[in-house]
């Protein structure tokens, strides 16, 4: 038998998985994590996709941050779905449940953390919320 699939997953598709608001690409995007869910591929979400998501969601649909950061929680866990960021997303997502800030000033602050990094910013609150540069 042969290596399973694996696909790179658009923000539109899943978009469409999660809001189910478009008759035909909804189904399709349905059709897709069924089938990573029976084992037959491996989808992959990326840190640029899941901002973009999280971006679509607060913008657009308007949902608040914890309906976000639940429905995103709930994708992460679906079968055959791989972060490879999954440990700083879900640090992202904690951040964002405390602290009233946007997504990538949230990704960018866990990312300089967990690699040791300085923070060099205009923004003055993300610099104390860092704790300094």
């Amino acid at each position: 038998m042969g290596r399973k699939k694996r696909f790179l997953l658009d923000s539109n598709v899943v978009l469409r998985f999660l809001l189910a608001d478009h008759p035909q690409l909804s189904q399709k995007a349905k059709s897709i994590f069924e089938s990573a869910e029976k084992g037959k591929c491996e989808l992959f979400l990326n840190h640029t996709t899941i901002a973009e998501v999280y971006w679509v969601l607060e913008s657009f649909y308007n949902l608040s941050k914890s309906e976000i950061i639940q429905v995103l929680s709930q994708l992460f866990r679906f079968p055959n779905i791989r972060v490879p960021e999954k440990r700083i997303i879900f640090q992202v997502l904690d951040l964002l449940s405390q602290e009233n800030m946007s997504y990538i000033d949230a990704y960018n602050l866990v990312f300089a953390r967990k690699n040791e990094l300085g923070l060099k910013t205009f923004d003055k609150r993300l610099e104390k919320l860092f704790g300094g540069s």
